[in-house]
Formats: C-alpha cells, sequence, structure tokens
C-alpha cells in the first residue's frame, strides 16, 4: 500500500512517504497551496494526516491531498495506545504532534524528558513503563525574542550569542540570547531535574525547528529525528515501523 504521511505544524508542513526516508518540508507562506499541490506525490494509496496548524491551512491541506488520495485518515490524541498511556484527564488537550511523539518514544521503553523547541517549548516526562507523566509549556526562545521586538524597536528579533559559562552579556543582542536562551535552558534543567527525582536514570531527548541553537547548552542531550511525528504517526496508523530495540537518537 502506498501510505503518505503529513504532519502540519504550526508554521510548516512535513511529509514523507510512508516507505521511504526523503523528508520534505514546505513552510506556509503566499502560494503554498499552489506549491503544494505540484510538490506532492501524484496518487497515493492512502494518506495520514496529523494537524495542530490554523483551520485554513488544514483545509488547504486536506482539500489537495483529497486531489490524489482515496482516502485521508487524521490522527487524533488517545488516551492510551499500545504502550503509550497519557497523563491529561482530557485527551484532546494534549497536542497530536506530542501525543505521536510521545507514542514513538513510548515503543523505546526509557525513562526519558522529551523536549520539543518550536513555536512553543513543550517538555514531556515519559516512564519507560509507557506511562506519560505530564508536561509544561512555554514560549520558545524565538517567540520570546519576537514578542519583545514587537513592544520595543531597540530590542532586535534575532542576533547574540551566548554561552552558560559566559551568561552576563555586554551587548543587547547578546543579552537577549541569553536571557531568553537561557530561560529555555533553565526550565529545561529543572524539569529533568525533576523527572530524575522519580526515575534517576531518564535520559533527555530534545527536537523541534529549534533545538539545534539550545543543543550545545545541554551536553546531556540527544536529537530526536527530524521526523520523529511522522514516526509517530505510522504507529498510530498501524503501519510497519522500524525495529527500535536498542535504538539511540543522533546527536
Amino acid at each position: 500500500m502506498n501510505a503518505l504521511l503529513l504532519d502540519a505544524g504550526n508554521t510548516r508542513l512535513k511529509w514523507r512517504l510512508a516507505d521511504e526516508t526523503q523528508l520534505h518540508s514546505l513552510a506556509y507562506d503566499e502560494g503554498f497551496e499552489s506549491v503544494l499541490r505540484s510538490a506532492l506525490p501524484s496518487s497515493v494509496d492512502v494518506a495520514y494526516l496529523a494537524c495542530v496548524a490554523p483551520p485554513r491551512i488544514r483545509d488547504i491541506v486536506q482539500r489537495v491531498v483529497l486531489e490524489r488520495a482515496v482516502r485521508l485518515s487524521e490522527a487524533r490524541t488517545m488516551a492510551q495506545l499500545d504502550r503509550l498511556q497519557i497523563a491529561y484527564m482530557q485527551p484532546a488537550h494534549l497536542g497530536v504532534d506530542r501525543f505521536l511523539v510521545l507514542l514513538e518514544c513510548a515503543a523505546l521503553q526509557r525513562d526519558v524528558l522529551i523536549v520539543s523547541v518550536g513555536t512553543a517549548l513543550t517538555v514531556d516526562f515519559l516512564r519507560a513503563d509507557g506511562h506519560h507523566r505530564g508536561g509544561r509549556i512555554a514560549p520558545s526562545p524565538t517567540q520570546m525574542r519576537a514578542h519583545l521586538a514587537s513592544l520595543s524597536a531597540a530590542l532586535p528579533a534575532s542576533g547574540g550569542a551566548w554561552s552558560p559559562d559566559q551568561p552576563f552579556a555586554t551587548d543587547t543582542d547578546h543579552a537577549l540570547a541569553s536571557g531568553c536562551e537561557g530561560m529555555a535552558i533553565a526550565l529545561i534543567t529543572a524539569s529533568l531535574e525533576a523527572a530524575r527525582r522519580e526515575a534517576p536514570e531518564t535520559e533527555l531527548w530534545i527536537h523541534g525547528g529549534g533545538a539545534q541553537t539550545l543543543l550545545p547548552m545541554l551536553p546531556q542531550a540527544c536529537m530526536l529525528p527530524s521526523d520523529v511525528v511522522l514516526r509517530g504517526l505510522a504507529r498510530w496508523a498501524g503501519l510497519p515501523c522500524s525495529d527500535v530495540t536498542g535504538y539511540t537518537p543522533g546527536r
């Protein structure tokens, strides 16, 4: 069966065929619909969609996909699936992208703290037995910078650098990087410490568009694959999945 996997995030769409490794990505810029129509495969048997994008984007993706797919199924967060049992009392309140990442990671049977750095910074604690212990949500460093820049023209939305060894900056752009990225690092570090009080061997796994910026300041962290949501979507759809025995995300 020729299956298409799609992940409609907050700012871009990612997709790949289930039996291929090549990952495609497209931002929601002007002309998104026409570019998407030319970029997707011309024909597939079935498509599976994970969507946290605005309704307008969901409508475009569904319309374009159904022009070439016999069937389209959209993933929804479930209270329990396979080994995973989420902590939220109301499953619909947990974003489907976070749910699918948890579903993929639950198959690995490890105590993990999963951090996503995108439009938001999300943290989820998952036990090796598949029990999700809950999570945290905060603005990502990029969104912190953008908000501050919207309030004052003197505060640039990007630029600057810092390191934990030199947290006190001597210029505004460096100070903004130190403050906004430092807040993210502090939240992640505090969350990892809390998780390790319950499960001392908890590992830190990170993914998302802003993960590479924070990775050097998190020496214990490992990068999850950029298609981790699609991997979880394949599990949700019941498609054949790669063997995860002994799988360790690469840095």
